[in-house]
């Protein structure tokens, strides 16, 4: 049984599909099938859909995903994600980088020394 909370997560992935923005998603936690079942709000005739099977790809690890990025947003309270090697992350990404952290726990002052633009929900990191 599913419920239909839509979490922060699927909210902001579906944004970024309307603006036809190419993602890819890495969540440690949720398996790959009920993503796909959040996005397309269990039904694969969807015109979301359509943009998913384009759109979005999956990847094994967080460095996977970052590769060849514009930005990462952090969308879940994960402690993996407060330990990553943000110098790695953002060798992979294109420039300028950008992090949006949705959840408040990154190190926003860190990340903006290693070269990031932070933006966060809820407080602006000078």
């Amino acid at each position: 049984m599913h419920h239909r909370s839509e979490s922060p997560a699927i909210y902001v992935c579906k944004y970024l599909l309307e603006e036809s923005a190419r993602i890819s998603i890495y969540d440690p936690k949720v398996p790959k099938a009920q993503i796909v079942n959040d996005l397309t709000d269990y039904d694969p005739s969807s015109r979301v859909a359509a943009s998913v099977d384009k759109l979005v790809s999956f990847a094994s690890d967080p460095y996977e995903a970052v590769a060849g990025a514009d930005a990462l947003i952090v969308c879940t309270e994960w402690d993996e994600f407060k330990t990553l090697d943000y110098e790695k992350v953002y060798e992979k990404m294109n420039k300028p980088a950008f992090v949006f952290d949705g959840r408040l726990i990154l190190d926003g002052v860190a990340l903006k020394k290693i070269g990031f633009h932070v933006q966060t929900i809820g407080k602006t990191i000078m």
